[in-house]
């Protein structure tokens, strides 16, 4: 659970954050104070988007194609969830 930006007290789940974008906020399960992100942490997103296109174009294995979309999505979500901080909306 992460710490809520109002109330201090842990209110946003793993998946209730990695689900959150700068227009779709969240509402804490101890306050009921809606929580978002800032919007350049969708900046985040791009570089591992653009290298997942590249990979579905030029990639001929299906199973690498995969194992690329995988990894990458797995790398983006530690980023998203470590570095990314809730703000109040």
């Amino acid at each position: 659970m992460y710490k809520c930006p109002h109330c201090g007290k842990p209110g946003i789940s793993v998946w209730r954050k990695l689900s959150l974008g700068p227009l779709i906020p969240a509402v804490c399960k101890e306050c009921g104070g809606e929580v978002g992100i800032p919007y350049y942490a969708m900046l985040i997103v791009i570089p591992f988007i653009a290298v997942m296109i590249l990979a579905l174009m030029y990639l001929d294995s299906t199973l690498l194609k995969v194992v690329v979309f995988v990894v990458l999505t797995l790398i983006m979500s530690f980023i998203y969830l470590k570095f990314v901080p809730l703000v109040r909306r």
